[in-house]
């Protein structure tokens, strides 16, 4: 699921046309909710499984287009 999440969230950004404005919002919510090292809210294991399918969901989605 975390991974459909993921997948979709970065489509909507790429349909966008990676702007700076919405990537950044999709980037802050990754930063303030799932990676936030303060939170312990999110289990360790979610943040392990979020890290390890990060690079694998951009490359899926035409995250090379982002600079």
């Amino acid at each position: 699921m975390i991974r459909n999440m993921l997948h979709e969230a970065l489509i909507v950004v790429r349909k966008l046309g990676w702007k700076a404005g919405p990537l950044s919002i999709l980037v802050q919510v990754f930063s303030e909710f799932v990676m936030n090292p303060n939170s312990d809210s999110i289990p360790d294991g979610l943040r392990i499984h979020f890290t390890d399918i990060y690079l694998d969901e951009l490359e899926k989605t035409g995250g090379e287009q982002v600079r």
